[in-house]
């Protein structure tokens, strides 16, 4: 998908007229009479806007062709309108439209000449406006002035959300490509969602009572080999048997998604990498004021506040002699526990950083934590549903949901587990809870019923769940402690040899290569900026350094560098010094990462790892200043400049360059 999105990236870039060309028809078949109601225009204007933000395709000519082709389509419709006055219900294809055409008309009543501006920003209306401007014989030159001057504003409120969206893009693209091409797929979907929820919705509101009675009459006379099948899915009186469809549906989703998991991770594929980079950024992201809130959720999760929890659920079912429900809950959670301690013993993962438990719980997939705590929370929020008001609802399942969410979250934060099985515990329990509602689907569960299991639980989460706190709390705080990473062992001495043990490309969240570590310097980062001739650190992002970007003449030193994760942890340190490279202005940036190593007989050390990148310097319209990638063509060299370093040498092969804007070259060693 990247290399196809790249390529298409690429054929508009070498053809921007067609960029052009293409959004002028847009544009003027968006604003056609009727025929604009199924021109996919936002879709289209978005995308193409989303190109000028990369810097793929130029702004003016496209935003003059897209007013100018907005305006054309109206006066077009307009031209229609004027022509066939009253004439137009009877000619084809508007006929078949009739419809639009009588609200259009309906809202040029209402409004009058205001109607040409407002409707061209109103879905079901934009499109008829004009021509119904014509048929009620609106001045010519009125017209064609609000229509130009109109045209420009929605040439502008459909161009510029996809430029500023291509603009970070373009900006998630330099700290990770595959980063950058999920925001634009998403951003895609979203944009065609958009449009076929405001013209599909519309639609099918006026056809759907049709369709539901030609689909219900087909249904009754199917007489194929399917018939009882089809006959409880399409007519009215089966919605038991579609709820059944939905429920085994929601199994059959559990039980693929824990199957794919065990593949990704047995594979270290895409999983196994996101788990590693995720959970090396959440202890990144760990500080004094968070730790005692996220130890405080998990330890309300621990074994002994859930069974505590689960044991007032199963005696208010007693006391309301609700046996077959007392039992089915009992077996969910029973089956809960089964299939954690099985998986535990079948796959056996390492947790991430905590060690934890003996025995078979000391594995981390899939996280009990997360499982038994779904899983209670997705009964209780069964009952809620079944036997509450609309106010308990509305109230009490988003906070089920939250602390639910909140638990798994909290394992993640405190190093006890992976996301793999944070997912692998949610994918179960969201089978055994489809298990359990579709077995007591036809259970009557009463009001009073719920409120008596929701005050049980509850007090039950209060009384044991504060008496864990507070005697457990020392304890947990010791285990949970945030636990510094292992040194990486180096098989000979660093300069020897042992450099080669360590990696050579920075890694992004989902385990993609970036940019070359080019540099590894062993000594202290104070002397490596001592030994930096022109280099100075890179400012901080602050409320000053942002507004540098809003003043034309801001220089390479004054503009805040984009932080980059490798293997989710942040830089530690940043510099920057300016330059020009094949013509360009702007500045080289080097990052450093820390990695500890440890060698044979030696105690660990401090291996500073560093990545250098060339940044354009741009100033739009000398407006603003802004950095940005170059283009391939522009070749950058990294080695060169950092030979300058005491004790420097070039080791090993020439790195290849993953990202255009990266500099390549061999690796560099240096030491204070």
């Amino acid at each position: 998908m990247q290399a196809f999105f790249q390529h298409v990236l690429d054929i508009v870039a070498q053809n921007p007229m067609l960029a052009v060309w293409l959004a002028f028809i847009v544009s003027v078949a968006e604003a056609v009479l009727v025929i604009g109601f199924f021109v996919p225009s936002t879709t289209i204007l978005v995308g193409i806007g989303g190109l000028i933000g990369l810097g793929k395709l130029p702004f003016w000519p496209i935003f003059w062709v897209v007013a100018l082709g907005a305006a054309l389509g109206d006066a077009i419709s307009y031209w229609i309108g004027h022509t066939y006055r009253e004439r137009l219900y009877g000619v084809w294809p508007f006929s078949r439209y009739t419809n639009l055409l009588a609200s259009g008309q309906e809202y040029f009543n209402v409004h009058g000449g205001k109607s040409v501006v407002i409707g061209r920003f109103i879905p079901g209306v934009k499109a008829v406006v004009p021509g119904i401007a014509g048929m009620m014989g609106m001045n010519p030159v009125r017209f064609t002035t609000l229509n130009v001057l109109s045209a420009f504003a929605w040439a502008a409120t459909h161009l510029l959300p996809g430029m500023s969206a291509g603009w970070v893009m373009a900006r998630l693209g330099a700290i990770s490509q595959r980063l950058a091409i999920m925001f634009g797929l998403l951003l895609v979907l979203t944009v065609v969602l958009i449009w076929v929820a405001k013209h599909g919705v519309a639609m099918g509101m006026r056809c759907l009572p049709r369709w539901q009675m030609a689909f219900s009459r087909w249904g009754e006379t199917y007489e194929g080999l399917c018939k009882g099948a089809v006959h409880r899915m399409v007519l009215p009186d089966h919605a038991d048997f579609r709820l059944l469809v939905v429920l085994n549906l929601l199994v059959v989703m559990g039980v693929v998604g824990i199957a794919w998991l065990l593949e990704t991770l047995s594979s270290q594929g895409m999983m196994f990498q996101l788990d590693h980079a995720f959970s090396h950024s959440v202890q990144a992201l760990r500080t004094q004021w968070t730790d005692p809130l996220m130890l405080a959720v998990t330890m309300l999760g621990d074994a002994a506040v859930v069974v505590a929890v689960l044991l007032a659920m199963l005696l208010v079912l007693a006391w309301e002699r609700r046996w077959w429900l007392l039992a089915g809950v009992a077996l969910t959670f029973t089956a809960a526990i089964v299939f954690v301690d099985g998986m535990k013993w079948l796959v056996q993962t390492i947790r991430p950083v905590v060690d934890l438990y003996t025995g078979v719980a000391a594995f981390s997939f899939p996280s009990g934590h997360a499982t038994v705590s779904f899983t209670l929370s997705g009964l209780l929020g069964w009952f809620v549903y079944r036997g509450g008001g609309a106010w308990m609802r509305a109230l009490l399942l988003p906070l089920l949901a939250v602390l639910a969410v909140l638990v798994a979250f909290s394992r993640l934060y405190l190093g006890a587990h992976w996301p793999s099985d944070v997912l692998a515990g949610w994918l179960f329990g969201i089978g055994v809870l489809a298990a359990f509602a579709q077995f007591f689907r036809q259970d009557r569960v009463e009001r009073r019923l719920a409120v008596r299991m929701l005050v049980a639980s509850g007090v039950a989460l209060v009384l044991v769940g504060g008496l864990h706190l507070s005697e457990g709390w020392g304890k947990a705080t010791v285990q949970y402690a945030q636990r510094t990473p292992p040194s990486l062992f180096l098989p000979q001495p660093w300069e020897a040899g042992g450099w080669a043990a360590l990696p050579a490309y920075r890694t992004d969240v989902v385990g993609q290569h970036e940019e070359p570590f080019l540099l590894q310097w062993r000594g202290s980062p104070q002397a490596l900026q001592q030994a930096l001739s022109g280099w100075v650190a890179a400012p901080e992002w602050t409320v000053h350094t942002l507004n540098r970007f809003a003043f034309p003449d801001s220089t390479a030193e004054q503009l805040p560098v984009l932080p980059k994760l490798n293997e989710g942890r942040m830089q530690a340190y940043t510099w920057v010094k300016p330059g020009t490279l094949a013509s360009v202005e702007g500045r080289y940036v080097l990052r450093l990462y820390l990695r500890t190593v440890a060698e044979v007989g030696q105690p660990s050390a401090p291996v500073w790892l560093g990545t250098l990148v060339f940044e354009g310097l741009h100033h739009p319209f000398k407006q603003s200043s802004l950095v940005w990638s170059p283009d391939e063509s522009v070749v950058c060299l990294g080695t060169p400049l950092l030979l300058e370093l005491p004790h420097a040498q070039e080791v090993g092969a020439v790195l290849d360059i993953v990202e255009g804007h990266a500099c390549g070259g061999r690796r560099v060693l240096a030491r204070e």
